[in-house]
């Protein structure tokens, strides 16, 4: 996200903010991890309030396709297939809109 609204933005010190805040978001999960792995935990596992059972597994397609920057509609190991060390399989939800 925080690369799509560089990318649309022309005020210099609005795109150093945004640049901020992505690169400590990255650093954030970096450090979480880093500190999981040193309490012998999964990367990323879940604390004691467990998050929503229906949306957890799912991911949502909210892209519109082809974007007038290049950007497509990509699939990857983030959104099909096995989720890494969950032993479960996305939940892949095209266009979640549409649907409602």
């Amino acid at each position: 996200m925080y690369e799509r609204l560089i990318n649309f933005c022309d005020d210099a010190g609005t795109k150093d903010a945004l640049q901020f805040l992505m690169t400590r978001e990255i650093t954030h999960m970096k450090a979480f991890a880093a500190a999981l792995e040193s309490m012998g935990k999964p990367r990323f596992s879940i604390g004691k309030i467990a998050p929503t059972a229906e949306l957890v597994d799912q991911f949502f397609n909210d892209s519109t396709g082809q974007g007038d920057h290049g950007e497509i509609d990509a699939r990857g190991p983030w959104n099909e297939g096995e989720m890494p060390g969950m032993g479960k399989e996305w939940i892949y939800v095209e266009k979640p809109l549409a649907q409602v």
